[in-house]
C-alpha cells in the first residue's frame, strides 16, 4: 500500500495541468453566467467551475488508470512468482501484495538474485534468477537441462527446512528462474529475520547467503468442524478441518466409493473445487497439491471399492470464501509416452472443433457453441451441455499443446455462460474436451462457507 501511496503521489506531482487553459475556461464561465440574471448567477458560475474541474479530474484519472494499468500489466510480465507460481500467488503479485527484493549473491561466478518474496500463514515463496558461467555444464545427475540447488533456510537463526531441488525455467541459455516454497508459517512473523543459504549449485561448492524480512498477509481462517456425506449405495464422502489463507485452501479428505461404473481406459480420481462468488458465479480452483500417506494410494483407481484419504490445497484465484465440493472420476482415452527422466506419461486425446458460433464438440455429452462476446478483459462463450459435467471446455490455439482454461462460470435458463482470459486471435482458436467420461458423486456433493 505504501509503495501504491509512493506511486500515486509521484504520477500526481509529475502530471503536467494545463493551468492556464483551466483558468481561462473558469474565467469564461463565470463571465458567461455574469450575464445571465443575477438569481442564477451563483449557481451556474458554481456549475460552470466544476465542469472544468471535472475536466481536469477525469484527465488525471486517466492518466492514473493508464499508468497503473501499464504498470500492473509489466509487474505481471517481469514476476517470476506470477509465471511459475500457482494462482493465489498469481493473485498477490496482481494485487500487488508480495515483496520485491532485488536481493543478490555472487561466487564461483555464479550470481544468484533473490527477486521476490511472499509470506502468509500457509506458505512462504521465494523467486530466484540464477545466473551460470558458459563453461559450466548445465546436466544434473538425471540428465534434465537445468542445475540442482542445495541450501538452507534460518528464522531467526534456526533452521527451518533443508532443500535440495532442480524445478527451473530457462530464461536464456545460461540463465534460470525458480520458486522456493515453505508451507507450516503460522510461526513466522513479519519483524523474523529469514536466512536463505545456499552452499552447492550443480555440484559446485559455495556461499550465497542471503537475510531479509518479508512483510506478512495475516489473513487466516481455521474450521475444525467436519461433515461426512453418504448416497443411498454406501459411497461416502469426509471432509475435516478447513484452513483459508490469502493464496490457499487447505482440508482434509477421506473418499470412499463401493460401486460405481465399469473403469476404462485411463482413470483418475479427481474434485471438482468451486469457488462461489457473491453473485452466483462459479470460478473454477485447481488444486495445488494432493498427498496421501496411503501405501499405493488409489489417484488412479483400476477397480471398486477404493478409500483415499488425503491432504488437499487449492489455489485461490479469487478473494472467496463459500466452496462447494463434488468427487468424481475421469476416464481418459489416453496413450502412453516415455517422459524424459525415463518415466510414463499420458497423453490425453482432445476431441476439438473452431471456436466459433455453431461448432459443436461431439463428446459422449455434445456441447454447442452458441455465441462469442468479447469484452475489455475476458473471452465470454456461452454453450449448451450437461451441467453436471466437473469440468468446462477448454481453448487451444490451433496445432498447439498449450491451451486456455475457463475462469468461471454461470448457469443460465437456456445456456451456460464461460469466462475465459481476453482471446485476441478467434479465428486461429479451437475448443474442446478432452475424450473423457465422467463418473460424478452429486450426492457427495460438500458446500462449506469459511467466514
Amino acid at each position: 500500500m505504501k509503495k501504491f501511496q509512493g506511486d500515486v503521489k509521484n504520477l500526481i506531482d509529475n502530471v503536467s495541468v494545463p493551468t492556464n487553459r483551466l483558468n481561462n475556461t473558469v474565467n469564461q464561465a463565470i463571465e458567461t453566467a455574469k450575464s445571465q440574471k443575477n438569481v442564477r448567477f451563483h449557481k451556474k458560475q458554481k456549475l460552470w467551475a466544476s465542469v472544468a474541474s471535472m475536466l481536469v479530474l477525469a484527465l488525471g484519472s486517466l492518466l492514473l488508470t493508464t499508468h497503473f494499468l501499464g504498470a500492473a500489466d509489466k509487474q505481471e510480465q517481469e514476476s517470476i512468482l506470477y509465471a511459475q507460481g500457482h494462482a493465489g500467488l498469481q493473485r498477490m503479485v496482481e494485487e500487488d501484495r508480495q515483496t520485491n527484493l532485488s536481493l543478490v549473491a555472487l561466487d564461483k561466478n555464479i550470481k544468484v538474485t533473490i527477486e521476490e518474496g511472499y509470506l502468509d500463514n500457509s506458505e512462504l515463496a521465494l523467486s530466484m534468477t540464477i545466473n551460470m558461467p558458459q563453461n559450466m555444464n548445465l546436466y544434473s545427475n538425471s540428465n534434465m537441462y537445468e542445475p540442482t540447488l542445495h541450501g538452507e533456510l534460518f528464522v531467526n537463526g534456526i533452521s527451518r527446512s533443508n532443500f535440495s531441488y532442480s524445478h527451473h525455467s530457462i530464461k536464456h541459455d545460461y540463465t534460470f528462474e525458480t520458486i522456493y516454497t515453505l508451507d507450516q508459517t503460522r510461526n513466522i512473523q513479519e519483524n523474523d529475520e529469514i536466512t536463505i543459504e545456499i552452499d552447492n549449485i550443480n555440484g559446485v561448492d559455495g556461499n550465497w547467503r542471503f537475510s531479509f524480512h518479508l512483510e506478512k498477509e495475516e489473513e487466516y481462517i481455521e474450521n475444525r468442524d467436519y461433515t461426512t456425506v453418504e448416497d443411498a449405495i454406501g459411497n461416502s464422502f469426509y471432509i475435516g478441518t478447513k484452513r483459508l489463507s490469502p493464496t490457499l485452501l487447505e482440508f482434509t479428505a477421506k473418499t470412499t466409493i463401493v460401486e460405481g461404473e465399469p473403469l476404462e481406459g485411463f482413470s483418475t480420481y479427481e474434485m471438482s473445487v468451486i469457488a462461489i462468488g457473491d453473485d452466483g458465479e462459479m470460478f473454477i480452483q485447481d488444486w495445488y497439491s494432493r498427498g496421501s500417506n496411503q501405501y499405493e494410494a488409489p489417484y488412479h483407481p483400476e477397480e471398486f471399492p477404493f478409500t483415499l484419504g488425503e491432504s488437499v490445497k487449492v489455489s485461490r484465484s479469487v478473494d472467496a470464501y463459500t466452496y462447494r465440493v463434488t468427487p468424481y472420476i475421469a476416464s481418459y482415452n489416453a496413450r502412453e509416452v516415455i517422459i524424459p527422466d525415463g518415466g510414463i506419461g499420458y497423453n490425453w486425446d482432445r476431441i476439438a472443433v473452431p471456436l466459433e458460433k455453431g461448432a459443436i464438440i461431439s463428446t459422449e455429452s455434445p456441447v454447442e457453441v452458441l455465441a462469442i462476446i468479447q469484452e475489455e478483459e475476458h473471452t465470454i462463450v456461452h454453450i449448451t451441455m450437461d451441467p453436471s459435467i466437473p469440468v468446462m471446455p477448454r481453448i487451444a490455439e490451433r496445432g498447439s499443446k498449450d491451451h486456455t482454461k475457463a475462469i468461471s462460470y454461470k448457469i443460465n435458463d437456456n445456456f451456460i455462460e464461460v469466462k475465459y482470459p481476453k482471446l485476441e486471435e478467434l479465428k486461429s482458436q479451437e475448443i474442446f474436451m478432452f475424450d473423457a467420461t465422467y463418473q460424478v458423486f452429486p450426492e457427495l456433493t460438500q458446500k462449506f462457507s469459511l467466514k
